[in-house]
């Protein structure tokens, strides 16, 4: 298994200023896993003068990666990768993956070859435009990766179910 990409987005935040001033509130993730309820905001910040997110869109040799990961401790995660320039609400992911980090990598849950792909709907994907956009819901099952592992345990997954709805960031 290889490690997501989502993953670099909370280094990016790891290595961000420390100004206050410096952080926007771009967006919300909820959900719901096991038992428990989810609730992270999305978040922009400048790092030498550029503005980057937590919520981003990225474009790299035809393949657009579309990244949403809370910005609190314990961070939950969705990575839709579409081979369309400007996704939209009808488009396709050619993969998808979910994921939530209650101890960092140490251990984690992901979605990543678990028994039952995960599952998006966008309500809204606007990505052509200069205000980007993305909303919807998202349904997975996420198994555990215990600490030290490569791969997740398959014997030991749990639904999550859940909505997103935040500003984005095309870097």
């Amino acid at each position: 298994m290889t490690r997501p990409l989502f993953l670099v987005a909370g280094i990016w935040l790891l290595a961000a200023p420390a100004s206050a001033e410096d952080f926007q509130t771009i967006g919300q993730i909820e959900a719901v896993f096991d038992g428990e309820t989810l609730s992270q905001t999305t978040m922009s910040y400048l790092d030498e003068g550029r503005r980057l997110a937590t919520a981003s869109l990225t474009n790299v040799m035809g393949i657009t990666s579309l990244t949403i990961q809370g910005a609190q401790g314990k961070p939950l995660t969705i990575e839709a990768m579409f081979t369309d320039t400007n996704p939209d609400p009808q488009s396709n992911p050619v993969s998808l993956s979910v994921g939530y980090f209650p101890s960092g990598m140490r251990s984690y849950w992901t979605s990543e070859d678990a028994p039952e792909p995960a599952r998006i709907t966008f309500a809204g994907l606007d990505t052509a435009a200069d205000d980007l956009h993305a909303s919807g819901t998202f349904e997975a099952l996420l198994c555990f990766v215990p600490e030290g592992a490569y791969e997740a345990d398959i014997d030991n997954c749990q639904p999550i179910s859940g909505r997103f709805d935040t500003g984005l960031i095309r870097e």
